[in-house]
């Protein structure tokens, strides 16, 4: 459903749930009822009045600019949606994901979701162009900016048609350059703790995701 209402957004069916996901573009990071270990979504973070438990990256989520805005639009969508304790939502700088029951009626719930994002787009939507330097990087990793330049895709639905269209010996080189450097990823991804992920630590990010969905494919 690329492209839907203007928005880039994707809906898979599961065996036991649905998955929607929104592009967004956000400085916060968060999930809601359940933790991401692959993003470091394991500290939890209480809010007042919001009635779901909330992971993050650090305690810091609790000053982060446009957090306080956020959640009470947030609790009222979950609350208008019947959100249930099974269900999780995972914000990344990238994405929206809901994880619904697969009982639901997902595209009943589709615009109530569209119209959350459109209202806080300021928080959601934010626009920028900078492009990314890969110099901050730590040595170890400067061998991964050419694949980095070409494969660290934020976008689901991009990042599939891009793993769809590669060569076996693409994969395998894929394989073969990043995966013995899984620890050392999630090491340096580790190392930000209170600060938000940079721009360079979300492309290491991105293509240690898309590596691993190779794996698991073969």
């Amino acid at each position: 459903m690329k492209g839907y209402e203007g928005f880039n957004l994707r809906i898979d069916e599961f065996t036991n749930f649905w998955g929607v996901s929104i592009t967004v573009n956000t400085a916060l990071s968060f999930s809601v009822n359940r933790p991401d270990f692959v993003f470091v979504y394991k500290t939890v973070v209480l809010f007042e009045n919001f009635p779901y438990q909330v992971y993050a990256r650090s305690e810091e989520l609790r000053n982060a600019p446009g957090i306080d805005e956020l959640l009470p639009s947030f609790s009222a969508l979950l609350k208008k949606i019947n959100f249930s304790g099974d269900e999780c939502i995972f914000l990344y700088r990238n994405s929206l994901e809901f994880i619904f029951r697969h009982d639901r009626d997902i595209l009943s719930c589709l615009e109530d979701l569209l119209t959350f994002v459109r209202q806080n787009e300021k928080i959601l939507l934010v626009k920028e162009a900078k492009p990314v330097s890969f110099k901050s990087l730590p040595a170890i990793f400067l061998p991964l900016v050419p694949l980095l330049k070409k494969y660290a895709i934020s976008d689901d639905s991009e990042r599939e048609e891009v793993v769809e269209k590669m060569s076996q010996r693409e994969k395998s080189r894929l394989i073969k350059m990043v995966n013995p450097l899984f620890d050392e990823i999630n090491h340096f991804l580790d190392s930000f703790k209170d600060n938000p992920l940079s721009d360079e630590a979300i492309a290491l990010g991105n293509l240690a995701e898309l590596v691993s969905e190779i794996m698991i494919e073969t």
